[in-house]
């Protein structure tokens, strides 16, 4: 959900106006502090209407009552609250890993990384900050939100409610799959916002950047030694270490979206709706097509478990690879865990397809819902998960139907495949 945040200043220079076929979605940016409660708009909202009730209905009942409430000592303690300790833990663990941390303490390294990736989101709200008179730096925060019209947003925020989910599923479980859950606000039948995934650029966007050749020599590019690795010497240790960390990240994000794009059947896994993040996660943004619903219909190209090209396999070293072999291991124990809570996934999707209007249950909910239980494991042995998994990831490497729809988008969208 939204969190609830005071705005305190807009960066009107900043924002852009996207071109699309048919929308002209406005990307904005916000100086904002958000609520001390750390609660949603939904919840706010909720409350304050409720409280607003309440309040009338006391007047009613006894018109001579008198109120002691201070609102300038209220205004004070609500600041207090706000610029405490742990509200500002909790901001500089938001914006930055110690493993991101690193990586930009040198200023070459951070260069290339903003060469392709543009200016970074600390750097742009370092700018920013420092434009406005009596910011408080320990509680402002950068926020940056897509604005969209004539689009409906109530599927996107079911998919990701359910990609929420699955990363506290993966949590529980002690797992490293790591997915990005972002925040969606419906705000209607056909507006919407959408919170701008942080400091990563689809990989149409890196495809599409001066220099580039493939994945692999992209995070070599970005994480390894920027010299020859045959002089040694320190750097070419850190870079060595980068370069495993963010392969690392990798294998983990492409894990845990290739189980959860399966089971949910999202479609329309095109390179401008895969994005790659600075640290070298996988993440997936639109989710138009899901519960199988895809482009082109019965004659959609994606007929692949789910995306895997030949590019991001060579990212971990091939097929032959220990790196493939633990990518492999990690989707059947995501799928292990996806079984484990299957119930919940299923009821969660279920209470959503009553009298819904959404674009995946026009055709009706039986089929969608049928399908999302058999893609949960429900229907085998746990001790033929593992061996199941292992033959899907088989079929989705270099998938024929796969790479015909990535040329179909280069030439029809102009993607880059």
């Amino acid at each position: 959900m939204m969190p609830y945040c005071n705005v305190v200043s807009v960066f009107s220079e900043e924002g852009r106006v996207f071109s699309t076929h048919e929308r002209a979605p406005c990307l904005l940016y916000f100086g904002t502090e958000e609520n001390a409660s750390g609660e949603d708009v939904s919840t706010v909202l909720f409350n304050e209407l409720y409280e607003t009730q309440s309040e009338g209905n006391d007047i009613d009942q006894d018109d001579e009552a008198v109120t002691t409430f201070d609102e300038h000592a209220a205004d004070i303690a609500m600041r207090q609250v706000r610029i405490s300790p742990a509200s500002q833990a909790k901001q500089m663990s938001r914006e930055m890993s110690p493993f991101l941390r690193e990586l930009l303490s040198n200023d070459e390294r951070k260069k290339r990384i903003e060469k392709t990736f543009g200016e970074l989101t600390f750097t742009k709200a370092g700018r920013l900050l420092e434009s406005i008179e009596c910011a408080n730096p320990e509680i402002w925060r950068l926020s940056g939100l897509m604005s969209k019209s004539y689009d409906d947003l109530r599927q996107e925020v079911l998919v990701m409610q359910l990609i929420s989910y699955f990363q506290h599923i993966f949590e529980v479980e002690k797992l490293p799959l790591r997915l990005h859950p972002y925040r969606i606000l419906s705000t209607g039948s056909s507006t919407g916002l959408i919170e701008v995934v942080r400091n990563a650029m689809s990989l149409d966007g890196i495809k599409k950047t001066p220099g580039f050749k493939n994945l692999r020599s992209h995070f070599e590019l970005m994480y390894g030694d920027s010299t020859d690795n045959s002089e040694g010497g320190d750097n070419a240790g850190e870079g060595a270490e980068f370069l495993r960390q963010a392969k690392l990240n990798f294998i983990h994000s492409l894990a845990a979206y290739s189980i959860v794009c399966y089971i949910l059947a999202i479609k329309d896994r095109h390179n401008g709706n895969i994005m790659l993040d600075i640290e070298g996660y996988i993440i997936h943004i639109d989710f138009g097509f899901f519960l199988g619903r895809a482009p082109g219909g019965s004659f959609s190209f994606e007929t692949a478990p789910f995306k895997l090209t030949a590019e991001m396999v060579d990212v971990l070293g091939g097929r032959h690879s220990s790196n493939f072999q633990y990518f492999t291991d990690l989707c059947a124990q995501g799928a292990l865990a996806a079984r484990k809570h299957a119930e919940t996934i299923y009821a969660l999707v279920e209470v959503m397809s009553y009298h819904s209007k959404l674009p995946c249950f026009l055709a009706g909910a039986a089929g969608p819902l049928s399908g999302l239980k058999d893609r949960l494991f429900l229907n085998m042995p746990e001790k033929k998960v593992a061996s199941t998994i292992q033959s899907m990831v088989q079929r989705a490497y270099d998938h024929f139907g796969t790479n015909k729809y990535d040329q179909f988008q280069t030439f029809s969208n102009g993607i880059a495949k």
